[in-house]
């Protein structure tokens, strides 16, 4: 089981590290605005609906 959320966390790591290439190349951003992005729009609303969904279930 851990193994499987390794890999996962590797492979999305990995798209975003690929991301912030291509961006970069795109437009002038700093890591540290990439990063706020993603917490943003991708972590923050994953967190609030497994908390969401957490709660509906018990």
């Amino acid at each position: 089981m851990d193994f499987k959320r390794l890999l996962i966390s590797g492979f999305v790591l990995y798209r975003y590290i690929a991301a912030v290439g291509l961006v970069r190349k795109e437009k002038t951003i700093s890591f540290f605005h990439f990063l706020l992005y993603i917490s943003a729009f991708e972590i923050l609303p994953t967190v609030i609906l497994y908390k969401g969904i957490v709660a509906f279930l018990k």
